[in-house]
Parts: C-alpha cells; structure tokens; sequence
C-alpha cells in the first residue's frame, strides 16, 4: 500500500468515527419520495407483467384513450406524447396492433393520415390496468401524504 492510500484511508476511518452528521430534512425527503417511487415503479412492473404489456405500450394506452382530438391522437402526435421518434411509434403501434389492444383508422380529412382508437380489448385491458395502479397508488398514498405534509 502507497503512502497517499494510507493516508486516504486513515482519513476516511476519521470521519467514520466523528460525531453523527447532521441530516438536512430536504435530503430525507428526497430518500423517502425515491423509495416511495421505487415502490410503486416495481408494483407497476408487476402489474404490467400480469397483463403482458410494457411500460411504453401503457404510456401508449393512455395517450391514445385520453387523446382530445376527435378522430383519436395521430402517430405523430403519439410520437410527442411518449418523447420518441416516429419510426419508433410506428413500431410500438404495429405491436399494440397485433396484440388486438389498438386500430388504425384512416382519418375523415386527411386519408394519408391514420389516428389511433382502443379495441374493446384495449379498452378493458386498459381499464385493468388503471385499476391497479390505483390500487398501487392508494397503497403509498400515505407516505406521500407523510413526505408532503
């Protein structure tokens, strides 16, 4: 062992035994809010391994039932929603597609353009899904209740 590790380490072995440092709130509220997240992320997981559907086909389900536009959101706009690019939306949507969750309609305006509606499958899966994540959020409702009093 070199002089300067030595001398790391010895400095390290130091601190180790100090006096306890003081924790400012602000940091055991980040921990606590991470956990919480981490929590929930790891229930969502599960949820969607149960019903077989990825975390960005669910971001996907969501956008297309809660899109404004009449005729159902467009690939594009599904494409700026989710924060890819449109070749990837292109391929989420196909797999959606064959999975009998999501339809392509040709829009009324523009026949170049297809919007995006749920199948009666994706719409009770969806449904499911949501549901389960309620339940997941009820479950940390009051630690976030805790962190953000």
């Amino acid at each position: 062992m070199n002089m300067d590790m030595a001398k790391s380490q010895a400095g390290n072995a130091a601190l180790l035994t100090s006096e306890p440092v003081s924790i400012p709130e602000e940091y055991r509220l980040i921990a606590s809010w991470r956990a919480t997240l981490r929590d929930f992320f790891t229930a969502s997981k599960h949820i969607l391994k149960g019903h077989s559907v990825t975390s960005m086909q669910y971001q996907a389900l969501v956008a297309i039932r809660t899109s404004d536009d009449p005729e159902g959101i467009n690939m594009n706009g599904l494409a700026a929603y989710l924060g890819v690019r449109h070749n990837s939306a292109v391929g989420l949507v196909n797999r959606l597609q064959a999975q009998g969750l999501v339809q392509r309609l040709r829009s009324d305006r523009d026949r170049r353009v297809a919007h995006l509606r749920l199948t009666q499958t994706g719409e009770a899966t969806l449904r499911e899904l949501v549901d389960a994540h309620r339940e997941a959020l009820m479950s940390i409702r009051t630690e976030i209740r805790r962190i953000f009093k």
